[in-house]
């Protein structure tokens, strides 16, 4: 789904104009999990789909847009990095290290 902030105004009309349609409001589900944890589910998901992307851990984990940002990126700094990150088209796709 696309994600967008409405003015109330838009909401208003939205109602008065439409067949059911609404907003679905939404909020964080839970709070972060151990880093240990939050890292093992992490490798999960990329061991079945190859990568891993801030919306798939915002709507795996329901975490802030900021936590799981700030999460993927401290998994690809040096010297310790676990993951490493590529750009493909608007989409940032977080990936593991492959051990040798």
């Amino acid at each position: 789904g696309l994600e967008i902030q409405p003015t109330k105004e838009f909401l208003e009309r939205l109602k008065r104009h439409s067949n059911g349609c609404s907003r679905q409001y939404w909020s964080v589900k839970s709070t972060p999990k151990e880093a240990d944890k939050e890292f093992a589910d992490i490798v999960e998901i990329c061991q079945q789909q190859g990568f891993i992307t801030v919306k798939d851990m915002i709507r795996e984990f329901g975490v802030t847009r900021y936590h799981a940002n700030k999460v993927l990126n401290d998994l690809c700094e040096e010297p310790a990095a676990r993951m490493y990150a590529t750009k493909e088209g608007p989409i940032t796709l977080y990936r593991l290290w492959k051990k040798e």
